[in-house]
Order: C-alpha cells, then structure tokens, then sequence
C-alpha cells in the first residue's frame, strides 16, 4: 500500500510543479503588464577571495526607491538624490542644478566587458581614488543606480527565466522557489571590474563559469509582493579565482493613477 502511494506521490510531482510554475507565471505578467509601479530594491554585493589572495574588491549595499510608469524612464531616488534612467542610461541633477549624463567610468557600465571578455595581469596593484569632491561623489553613489532594473523587466516573460519551480504556503501566501536559467542569473549580475585595483589586459585570460541563481517569490492574491534573487559567478584567472555574488531583494506595489512628472530637458537627454 504504501509503495503505490508513493508511486502515486511521483507521478504528480511534474504535474503539481507545472501547475506550480503557470501560477508563478500568471502573477508575473501582472507585474509585466503593470502600468505604474511602485518599488525598493535593495542589492548586496559580495566577492569572496580565492586561491592566489585574489579579491573581488566588491562589497556592501545599496537600497533605491523606484517609480515606473508605462511610456516614461524610470525614476530613482538613492539616498535623497532622484535621478532617472532609461536602458542602462542615467540622468540626474548636478550641483549646478543642470540635468547631466551620467558619465561612467572606463570598465564600469553597459560598455564594459563581461569577466569572459577580460584578461588579468598575474599581479595585481592595490588603487585608491583618494578624496572626492562633492560632484564626482554624487557620481561615484549614483553609479550604484546602472544596475538596477524595474520590476517590469525582470519578470517580463518569467516563465523562459526560471527552472524547477516549487510552491508552499506561508502565512497565507504562496511562496515559489526556483532556479534561475544561467542567462536569467547573468542579467541580474554586475558588470563591474572583476578585481578593484587589478589590472586588466595581460596574460592569463580570465575564465568565467555560467553564472547560476536562485529565486524566492511571495504572491498574495495572485499579486507578487515580494522577490528575492541570489546570483553568483566564479572568475578564475591562473591559480586566482573569485565568487562574485549579488542578492536582490525587491518589495513592490501597484501605484494606481499616479503622475510621474519627468522635466523636459531630461527626456531630451534620452532621445
């Protein structure tokens, strides 16, 4: 009796996992297909020294305030400074109170190559940036805000991002856990140096495993309310190898008819 119950027990299990994953789907596009947004994601930083003294140089945490509306760049607010971005695009308001680009430097942003891309020098030199004035700290901080994508982004066509998903129920809530695909874990990933004070272009190449995540999502009444991603990527250059690890903690809400008044001169810089 109790093998053909346990026989019976398997035989669901891909059943109750697809129904399981066309839940999680259907209250994803609701975020996708939202109008307006309300959001705080909070990103931790890790990187975790390896064979040779290798250190990725990344760290700490960042939470950001986030307003979207369908049609309209995404606004930001970091730290009382409000900012705007659009792609991988930000704008913000210098001291001069004039809307500027924020101009990012060489190995940081959309143009910066993947650790794959890359090649480390076998010894690396420790940098400092040294005092700051007030304008280039703003945009060092503000730096923070390239990585961050809207929730309407990330769970965009969620069903092609994720892999063995499961459900409980937790104080009246359905919880899903998961694998991200290693594309869907490689999107949510920094594109940053992969060592801070490393220098780059020499001998070894660097080589880059597949980047992996997991996911953890609360849904509420069909809604999404919570989501949190953890992704990881292992560089190895020689002997040296570093864990890059990023956890995303989202805490979204529909923001209703809300206006989000976006000056004209910053829609000019995004055309």
């Amino acid at each position: 009796m109790l093998s053909a119950l346990a026989g019976v027990v398997l035989a669901l299990a891909p059943v109750l996992q697809a129904d399981a994953a066309a839940e999680l789907q259907a209250a994803a596009q609701k975020i996708a297909k939202a109008e307006t947004l309300r959001f705080e994601v909070r990103a931790e930083n890790s990187g975790i020294s390896g064979a040779g003294g290798m250190s990725s140089g990344m760290g700490g945490y960042t939470t950001v305030d986030g307003l979207w509306k369908r049609g309209l760049p995404l606004q930001l607010t970091e730290n009382e400074t409000v900012a705007f971005k659009q792609g991988e695009k930000v704008v913000y308001k210098d001291k001069a109170g004039q809307w500027k680009v924020l101009e990012m430097p060489a190995g940081f942003g959309a143009g910066a190559p993947r650790p794959s891309e890359r090649t480390l020098k076998t010894k690396s030199t420790s940098t400092s940036f040294g005092a700051l004035d007030e304008e280039s700290a703003t945009r060092m901080r503000l730096m923070s805000l390239t990585w961050v994508q809207g929730p309407h982004d990330v769970f965009t066509d969620f069903a092609s991002k994720v892999e063995g998903v499961q459900k409980a129920t937790e104080e009246g809530a359905s919880v899903f856990t998961g694998n991200l695909t290693a594309k869907a874990a490689e999107a949510l990933l920094p594109r940053d140096p992969p060592a801070a004070g490393a220098d780059l272009g020499a001998e070894p190449p660097a080589e880059a495993s597949s980047a992996s995540g997991t996911f953890t999502i609360k849904v509420k009444d069909g809604t999404v309310t919570e989501a949190a991603f953890v992704v990881a990527r292992a560089t190895k250059a020689g002997d040296r190898e570093f864990v890059a690890t990023r956890k995303l903690t989202y805490g979204m809400q529909p923001a209703g008819d809300v206006a989000l008044d976006v000056p004209p001169e910053v829609l000019a810089l995004f055309k």
